[in-house]
């Protein structure tokens, strides 16, 4: 079963696949439903992120929506898959403004934040394996981001261009760490987290597709 929300993808997870499948389409849960008092928005995931942007701009005209560029994405894959844009600096990715989520699980309940745990709710915003969650619970301000790779990107020799890094690389690791201290107080403590992240994550990156498949698979 393939989840549908924009259909913008990378690698077009949403139309491909190795067996017989079929789409859950989203198209129609487009409700945005601005609150500029409480500065909220219920984001409907089959909504565009141009249709959340023109809903914001339609209440305001000093409040914005940190997200990515392009309009046609739907929010739903977009926020799951942590939410990159251009406002990343000073507000931080689109997940990290997640407050809530209602969803309906496998048994067709529809639990919200309170009643989903926080373990779902961690994986409603990109996460996954065990170890790293606890990592990252506990560290808590350090940002991880997998921007996939494949595709024409193997295709292409790695010394026809300047950008070598192509054929058996799943994905492009991002570390992001921001804080607030004034005159950056602790700006060790932060660095020192982002290496201890980068660190363990160390061991499970690979340039062979195989062994790095087989080490993510065996994180605790």
């Amino acid at each position: 079963m393939k989840i549908r929300s924009g259909g913008n993808d990378y690698e077009g997870l949403s139309y491909v696949s190795m067996v017989p499948y079929i789409v859950v389409d989203m198209f129609d849960f487009r409700l945005v439903d601005v609150n500029i008092e409480e500065e909220t928005t219920w984001v409907g995931a089959g909504a565009t992120l141009g249709k959340v942007y023109y809903a914001i701009a339609n209440k305001s005209g000093i409040h914005a929506y940190p997200a990515g560029v392009c309009p046609t994405v739907g929010a739903g894959g977009y926020i799951t898959g942590g939410g990159y844009g251009n406002l990343i600096r000073k507000y931080g990715l689109t997940m990290d403004n997640l407050v809530d989520a209602t969803i309906v699980d496998v048994n067709g309940m529809v639990p919200d934040r309170a009643t989903m745990g926080e373990e779902l709710f961690w994986a409603l915003r990109g996460g996954g394996e065990e170890g790293l969650y606890k990592m990252m619970v506990e560290f808590q301000t350090p940002q991880l981001t997998f921007d996939p790779y494949g595709g024409l990107m193997d295709k292409i020799n790695s010394n026809g261009t300047p950008i070598p890094n192509r054929e058996g690389n799943l994905f492009k690791l991002q570390y992001v760490t921001n804080w607030d201290e004034s005159e950056n107080q602790r700006s060790k403590y932060y660095i020192d987290l982002t290496r201890k992240l980068h660190a363990y994550m160390t061991p499970f990156v690979s340039n062979n597709p195989r062994e790095a498949f087989l080490n993510y698979r065996d994180i605790d």
